[in-house]
């Protein structure tokens, strides 16, 4: 899968999970490898509003609900998700619609 592949299947999943709290404006996805070498998914999800307003059940099960959807894609990387507010956002870029 591409980055921005990701990235939209990002959205869908966390316009589907996240349903308190603010939603999540934009996803940016960069490959990387862990500390092991394995492969990861980078991504940062920038909430349309505060990020501590997230709701912290909903946040905590969307790494399983992604990694679900990516695999059935065919994505074998782990997705490790980092949430931040717009105003933190500072130079992403902007997600793929």
């Amino acid at each position: 899968m591409t980055d921005r592949a990701i990235e939209r299947l990002t959205m869908r999943v966390s316009r589907e999970r996240l349903t308190r709290g603010p939603q999540i404006g934009t996803a940016h996805a960069f490959r990387a490898t862990d500390h092991d070498g394995d492969p990861i998914l980078d991504i940062t999800l920038v909430a349309a509003g505060d990020a501590l307003a997230l709701d912290a059940w909903e946040t905590a099960a969307l790494t399983r609900h992604l990694r679900n959807a990516l695999a059935a894609a065919g994505e074998e990387a782990f997705p490790v998700l980092r949430f931040v507010s717009a105003s933190e956002a500072g130079g992403l870029r902007p997600a793929a619609a």
